[in-house]
């Protein structure tokens, strides 16, 4: 897919908005507790592990299986049926409020001191980019876009650029 026309350039396109949007920063917007993103909190893939992939071509009408790339998930995946609700974890600011080619539906919020969350492979976006949002706020709806087999919330959540697992800072019940 990265193959089609077009493809490489939007995704070099969107790691400059991406970048960007990291670069933010903002004070501390952050008073009290972290709300919860979603309101089932079912993990179905927990924060760095490692990850398989495997690729396959038809080549002269024989399928050719690629070497397994292996990578770490840096993100919560949390079950989300399409269109359930996402909320804002912490008050911030919108950064970044669109669909992008892995990602999905995608926002960037930052918290201030360095914070930001990200919620991926939303089906709707109802938080814009720039505007303040609060903790606990209704900032997307839960989905199936961008690089993913079946609708869910990743949430990822970084401290100074460095990902951090996002069940460290919730109180809990989370269920596996």
């Amino acid at each position: 897919t990265y193959e089609k026309p077009g493809v490489a350039e939007r995704i070099k396109r969107e790691r400059q908005l991406k970048n960007k949007a990291f670069a933010s920063r903002q004070s501390n917007h952050i008073k009290n507790k972290l709300a919860h993103p979603r309101d089932l909190h079912k993990v179905t893939s927990p924060f760095y592990v490692t990850r398989v992939t495997y690729q396959y071509e038809i080549k002269d009408g024989k399928k050719i299986k690629h070497p397994p790339k292996r990578y770490v998930h840096k993100g919560l995946d949390l079950r989300g049926w399409e269109g359930h609700p996402v909320y804002s974890m912490a008050p911030g600011k919108v950064v970044l409020a669109r669909t992008l080619f892995f990602e999905g539906g995608f926002v960037l919020i930052d918290h201030g001191n360095g914070i930001k969350s990200g919620y991926m492979h939303l089906s709707k976006i109802d938080a814009k980019e720039g505007e303040m949002v609060e903790a606990g706020e209704l900032i997307a709806r839960a989905g199936a876009t961008g690089m993913v087999t079946a609708a869910h919330l990743h949430l990822s959540i970084w401290v100074n650029g460095y990902p951090v697992d996002p069940l460290s800072l919730l109180s809990l019940p989370v269920r596996y």
